[in-house]
């Protein structure tokens, strides 16, 4: 699971590899998993959101009814 730290961190889930905030690590899911439920870090996701294409626009139509 890849994961970005938030701020400074060296524990028992990185081995004691000390990371730099804003650092991004590819970690074992529940080590990952610990940190982000602690708040030190948060997941990084692989894909990116793109803005959506300018809606198509719409003609307004009148109906007419013959009697």
């Amino acid at each position: 699971m890849k994961i970005r730290f938030l701020f400074g961190y060296m524990g028992r889930e990185t081995a004691m590899k000390a990371y730099s905030e804003g650092e991004i690590v590819d970690l074992a899911h529940q080590a990952a998993l610990e940190l982000v439920q602690a708040g030190i870090a948060e997941e990084v996701t692989e894909f990116v959101l793109e803005p959506l294409p300018d809606a198509p626009k719409i003609k307004k139509v009148k109906h007419v009814t013959d009697k």
